[in-house]
């Protein structure tokens, strides 16, 4: 059959114009929009288990509330990703009670939190929820013979996340673990698209030849947030020297860190354009499992 091959409309151009400009890029496709979500840090440090996880899936999904006259969930408004941070590690439980990675660099998960990951992404995707969790950890961070220098670790992360059906994977930079070429390189590997946060690994740069070095989908640029609107205030202004540089943009995002419990129910929408962001406003007292 002979189709007429329809015309690409300006924002395709510029999509495709923005990604063609980058290099050293994850090969998966995602955020070309800025994703949008929860993460549990702020709020519960490594104070998080299993259930907690799928009840905030679960309150992700809930159409309770009304948004113009319609009942409607927050996936339905764009927040589909929530991830799991620190604290679901079973510390010193590696080679020699060190660590949390078994000798093939397999990370070792605390099953009196977590009894069932992989049961708990699948419940997240039955609601429409893009499960993620936490790499190269802070607490207990992981600087072992097994890790350190070589390549074990950053093979057994990437497995670990494709085998539990996680979508989107945080790198910190408290172990060994820095490098987010090798991630990159080795979910590109995998075929199977997982969205990399970069915590404090660095930022996209200028390649000499003039392409932008990305080898992520988000980098952060700023402190952890606080419940202070002047926290808010100084998060977002983060992303302006990248902005103004052409160094963010659709695959390769600055990413104000704006996960956040607020001292008064409701913010000014004005404070969250569409560009750059992550976050979700909720009660303290009441969002809490």
């Amino acid at each position: 059959h002979n189709m007429a091959r329809p015309t690409p409309n300006w924002w395709t151009v510029a999509v495709v114009a923005a990604l063609s400009t980058y290099t050293e890029a994850l090969d998966n496709g995602l955020a070309i929009t800025p994703p949008m979500g929860f993460r549990t840090w702020n709020q519960f440090g490594i104070d998080v288990n299993q259930t907690m996880m799928e009840q905030i899936f679960a309150v992700m999904a809930d159409k309770s509330r009304m948004v113009n006259g319609t009942y409607t969930s927050l996936i339905e408004v764009g927040y589909t990703h929530a991830g799991i941070d620190d604290g679901w590690q079973l510390c010193n439980s590696g080679p020699g009670g060190e660590g949390f990675h078994n000798s093939s660099g397999f990370p070792i998960i605390d099953t009196s939190k977590f009894p069932d990951v992989r049961a708990m992404t699948l419940k997240a995707k039955a609601l429409g929820v893009s499960p993620g969790w936490y790499a190269n950890n802070c607490h207990c961070g992981d600087h072992t013979a097994t890790c350190e220098g070589t390549a074990t670790c950053y093979r057994g992360d990437v497995q670990a996340t494709v085998d539990f059906g996680f979508t989107s994977l945080k790198v910190d930079s408290c172990g060994a673990q820095k490098n987010l070429t090798e991630y990159t390189e080795l979910f590109n590997a995998t075929g199977i698209p997982v969205l990399i946060e970069n915590c404090h690994q660095g930022t996209s740069k200028l390649a000499p030849d003039g392409t932008i070095d990305c080898p992520m989908n988000l980098f952060r640029s700023s402190a952890d947030i606080r419940p202070t609107y002047g926290s808010i205030l100084a998060n977002l202004l983060t992303v302006d020297q990248f902005n103004a540089a052409g160094l963010t943009g659709p695959g390769c995002w600055a990413c104000r860190f704006l996960a956040r419990c607020l001292p008064e129910p409701t913010t000014p929408r004005a404070l969250f354009p569409s560009m750059n962001t992550i976050a979700i406003e909720y009660d303290c007292d009441s969002s809490r499992p």
